[in-house]
């Protein structure tokens, strides 16, 4: 698992899913908020929850660069 540094809390994804499971409502997260102990990182107890619409998340995707076109359609062919 992935734990960042945001905010001043080492959170690590640990749900993310569309509550239908087709991808046609909200993407729901679950985070955990994680202390790093020794070799590994242990959950503190704490955790971050939410929903963003998938629009939203599809927006933000492709302005952060994450997501991109991977060609486009030439609607005047023939």
């Amino acid at each position: 698992m992935e734990v960042n540094t945001i905010k001043g809390r080492r959170v690590g994804l640990t749900i993310l899913h569309t509550k239908s499971g087709y991808g046609d409502s909200p993407i729901t997260i679950g985070c955990g908020v994680y202390a790093h102990n020794g070799n590994r990182e242990e959950w503190t107890g704490e955790s971050l929850d939410g929903q963003i619409p998938i629009k939203a998340l599809l927006e933000w995707g492709l302005k952060e660069g994450y997501l991109k076109f991977s060609h486009k359609l030439d609607r005047r062919r023939p």
